[in-house]
């Protein structure tokens, strides 16, 4: 992703703010998928959005949306 100067630090909290509808949820959500491993857990953190329930459903019409990552429980 060129647009973010050469990727996003590791162990970094980052806050992606903009318009309603802007895109910030598909964006945090296809770097998550592409990131995220059983070595590498990925979280995601919203106050003001949509439930989660309605939030995924949305999520899955896209093509990297996995299913498997998104249910999975790694947290020990």
């Amino acid at each position: 992703m060129p647009f973010l100067g050469g990727g996003i630090p590791e162990f970094s909290f980052n806050l992606v703010v903009g318009a309603p509808g802007s895109g910030k949820t598909t964006l945090v959500h296809q770097i998550m998928f592409a990131l995220a491993a059983p070595q590498r857990p990925a979280v995601f953190f919203t106050v003001l959005g949509e439930p989660p329930l309605k939030m995924l459903r949305y999520q899955q019409q896209f093509s990297f949306f996995d299913f498997e990552k998104s249910t999975r429980r790694s947290i020990t």
